[in-house]
């Protein structure tokens, strides 16, 4: 005899049983991916470079998460990502560019792939991936300390910093990055993600000594950018949640007026900050076409040639060729490479992405308000994207882009929940 099924026996014998082989492999993968991601170019296996394995899983699992509809929420986004991979790979066939495109497609499309991975996450994988990128950061802080006083590196080996002081007198911290100011990047991108769960868990010195040692290290990178999308962020941040909240602003000037008067207590304990000239640094500008470029010049070529080629771009790799560095600037090597289409694009994207997010700034998500941090974010986005010679090809760029997708769609799904 058939029994018969209830409405909460049938409900619950339809939904679908989460795959252990698959939540492990999941999980495993969130936890290596700032690993994989970022030490990953200096580690091979069997004459493969590992962060290119480590691309090929995530494609696997994008895919995956594709069928099981993770993208609903974002498709549009992501869909325009797609097709820019594609346009980017049709330009190589006919620009004569193409010899310096196919170099840029490469990293261009895994770092389509990473920002579709932490896209795809849902609430509690978005927690594991915060939670393993905090980690990584605390790691890369305290490497990158050691090596800016003792100037021992493991995995940085630009010849043109690791035997050279900066001009504060210490040495330039790299990790395992191309360079200082990507490493600064990194930093920018990561480190208020960390700020921001202090603060939400109601924590005042810990976030304050993170920020001093931060400030250190960006300037010991010699990137001015750095510095300013730092303080423009966490401004941000204040601005869009922490006026809202009475107690927390209070906690917020309280923690502001100690690091005033941290400042200027240091002098009495031996330390004048006077000698090392940090405003004075910071504010000198070098314009030699060495590696502070003069990005007047570089923004120049960039523009002249997207002008030249307005509506379908000059095709991949054409502002490398006029600029010999990149541009320096991820909207104008869309525009340059790509065209104006894809430009106008890209940056209404980031406007609609700023206009969603900013209806979900009162809501916490995780236990932070990570709305407003992700508008924060997009604040300071053109800046931010302006740091290095190569933006569309690291890593991070498109780690905060997908983190930014992966908040507003586990925002949308948590307010149909509650409808």
């Amino acid at each position: 005899m058939r029994k018969s099924l209830n409405r909460g026996d049938l409900i619950h014998s339809n939904i679908e049983k989460p795959n252990k082989k698959t939540t492990f492999l999941l999980k495993s993968t969130i936890f290596i991916f700032p690993f994989a991601t970022f030490i990953g170019p200096y580690l091979n296996v069997s004459g493969i470079n590992l962060s290119n394995l480590f691309s090929l899983l995530l494609a696997l699992l994008v895919f995956k998460q594709f069928l099981k509809g993770r993208f609903n929420n974002t498709k549009v986004y992501i869909l325009f990502f797609i097709f820019m991979i594609v346009y980017s790979l049709f330009t190589i066939i006919w620009s004569k560019y193409s010899a310096k495109g196919l170099s840029i497609f490469f990293p261009l499309v895994t770092g389509v792939i990473a920002m579709a991975f932490v896209a795809s996450l849902d609430n509690e994988n978005l927690k594991y991936f915060i939670d393993s990128i905090s980690i990584f950061t605390y790691l890369i802080l305290i490497v990158a300390m050691y090596e800016t006083f003792f100037g021992n590196y493991v995995f940085f080996d630009n010849i043109n910093f690791i035997y050279v002081l900066n001009t504060y007198g210490f040495h330039y911290p790299g990790v395992a990055f191309a360079n200082p100011n990507d490493l600064a990047q990194y930093l920018v991108c990561a480190v208020p993600i960390i700020l921001v769960k202090q603060f939400d868990d109601k924590k005042i010195f810990l976030p304050i000594f993170i920020a001093f040692f931060v400030f250190f290290i960006l300037l010991n990178t010699n990137s001015r950018f750095s510095i300013i999308s730092f303080f423009i962020i966490m401004l941000s941040y204040f601005t869009f949640f922490l006026s809202k909240n009475k107690v927390l602003l209070k906690r917020v000037f309280f923690a502001g007026a100690f690091s005033l008067i941290l400042v200027n207590f240091l002098p009495i304990l031996g330390f004048d900050l006077k000698q090392f000239g940090i405003l004075k640094n910071f504010l000198l500008i070098d314009s030699s076409m060495e590696y502070y470029t003069g990005r007047n010049i570089l923004y120049a070529n960039a523009f002249n040639l997207g002008s030249e080629n307005l509506l379908f771009g000059s095709g991949l790799g054409g502002s490398y060729t006029v600029t010999s560095v990149g541009t320096h600037n991820m909207f104008l090597f869309i525009f340059s490479d790509l065209g104006i289409l894809f430009a106008f694009g890209f940056g209404l994207l980031l406007v609609l992405l700023f206009l969603k997010l900013y209806s979900y700034r009162k809501l916490k998500l995780l236990d932070c308000h990570l709305s407003s941090l992700m508008l924060s974010f997009l604040v300071a986005f053109p800046i931010v994207s302006s740091m290095s010679s190569a933006n569309e090809q690291r890593k991070i760029i498109w780690l905060i882009l997908g983190l930014m997708l992966s908040v507003l769609s586990n925002y949308k799904e948590k307010t149909k929940q509650l409808i």
